[in-house]
Parts: C-alpha cells; structure tokens; sequence
C-alpha cells in the first residue's frame, strides 16, 4: 500500500501544474496503515471524496463534524490525529481556521491547510504557525491525495521556489495594503468616527444628533474625510475604507 502511495505521489509531481508543486523529502517514512488523518472543513463533498480516496490507500480517516463541535480544538485534537487537513474558512472567515494552526501544531498534528483562500499573507501566517504545507482547493483532487499521503508519512516539505513566492507575494500584499491605509491614518478621532458611521449607513443628521453638535459640524467633518483620502463623495469615501479594510481606532 505504501508503495502504491509512493507512486501516486510521484505521478502527481510529474504532472502538477505551476504553483501546484510538491517535494518530497528523504526522511523516515510513517507506516501509512497507522497514519490518523481528520478532515476538518465545511466543504462536505470535498471533505467526503477526500476521506474516501485516503481510505482507499490505507489511511484511517475521519471527517470531522463541525456542526456539533463545541470546541473545534479540543474536540480535533480528542481525535488524535496524526495529521489535519484543514480548511482556513470555516464559516467564520479565515481567521478561524487560522487561529486553529498553531494549537494544532503544539498538540503533536501535522496540519495541511486545504483552501480557497489562497490569500498571501494568510498562507504565509498559516505556515509560520507550523502548516507542513498548503493546497489551493481548485488543484485535482489527485495532487491533494499524494501531498496528504506524503505528510500522513511524513516526507512533505514546501518547495523552496514556493516558500519564495509565497513570503514575496505577502510582501508585496503587505506593502500595498500599508500603502492604501495611509491617508487613513491622517484622519482625526472624531473624523475616523464619523467615517465609521457613514459605514454603518448613518447620514450627517443622525451623526450630529448622537454626537450633539451641530449638522455643520459633521459636515466639516466629513469635507476634512473626503480630503485626506482624496475622493469626491461620501459614498466613495465608505467604499474605499471597505475595500482596503479600514476599521476606525479606539479613543
């Protein structure tokens, strides 16, 4: 069976196309028939076809049912798993599944992160937290089995050429985003909360009747906004902070 695997692996490698990589390295290999492996995703159907095909090559398999955790990590790790494949969006955005990571990693799991969110920076953190390795969602399923049959035995590193893309492309990611903040943080306490209300859909006249001063006021307020951030109108001033991310400071 492990021989099976082995050749599964180096088909897949022999196929897989850029950006979808894998290395195999020479270290100990695990008996695959002894290898644990839990599926933590809401993708049901992934998460099913996946079990089966891991089935298929000797490897005990569960998928775990997110529904009724209480406690995903605690109930993960009552699994004992050898490895978890783990999806970064859970539900709840993909802060989620990366808060999951680490604690994962320091309860003695390998931890293959398996997503649509092949956001830079979120792989990287994924990684830095102790991730053997990342697969995007939209590879064929065969690369996803011979990368999980690799780290269920032990023997998967992330390519370095890939390491390098993913640290580069966070760069740069971090870099524009810093660069689009920026006017953001010229406003003033009372402008970033003006521009929190204007979010949440308030006009001037209900600003300036919570805050109790005058609708001038707010009104300057919000000419001070469109100013610093260099666009036209309230509305474009409200897609902006959205589209970069902006969330007010606390006073």
């Amino acid at each position: 069976m492990v021989a099976k695997a082995r050749r599964h692996v180096a088909r897949a490698g022999a196929r897989a196309k850029p950006g979808f990589s894998i290395a195999v390295t020479g270290g100990p290999r695990n008996d695959m028939s002894r290898a644990r492996v839990v599926i933590v995703d809401d993708h049901q159907l992934l998460a099913e076809s996946v079990a089966l095909a891991l089935s298929a090559l000797g490897v005990e398999t569960a998928v775990f049912d997110l529904p009724r955790a209480a406690s995903k990590l605690t109930s993960i790790l009552a699994l004992t798993p050898d490895l978890v494949l783990l999806d970064l969006d859970l539900g709840q955005g993909i802060a989620e599944g990366l808060a999951l990571v680490a604690p994962l990693v320091d309860g003695g799991c390998r931890v293959l992160v398996v997503t649509a969110w092949m956001d830079p920076e979120a792989i990287g953190a994924a990684l830095a937290d102790g991730a053997v390795g990342v697969v995007d969602k939209s590879a064929p399923l065969e690369h996803l089995i011979a990368v999980a049959t690799a780290c269920a035995q032990g023997v998967y590193s992330v390519p370095r050429a890939e390491k390098r893309r993913i640290d580069d492309a966070a760069r740069r990611q971090r870099t524009s985003r810093e660069r689009e903040l920026a006017p953001f943080a010229m406003l003033t306490l009372r402008e970033a909360e003006v521009l929190r209300c204007l979010i949440r859909g308030e006009n001037v006249a209900g600003i300036a009747g919570r805050a109790h001063v005058s609708e001038a006021t707010v009104r300057s307020q919000v000419r001070g906004i469109l100013t610093k951030l260099d666009v036209a109108s309230q509305l474009s001033a409200v897609a902006l902070a959205r589209r970069v991310g902006w969330s007010a400071p606390s006073e």
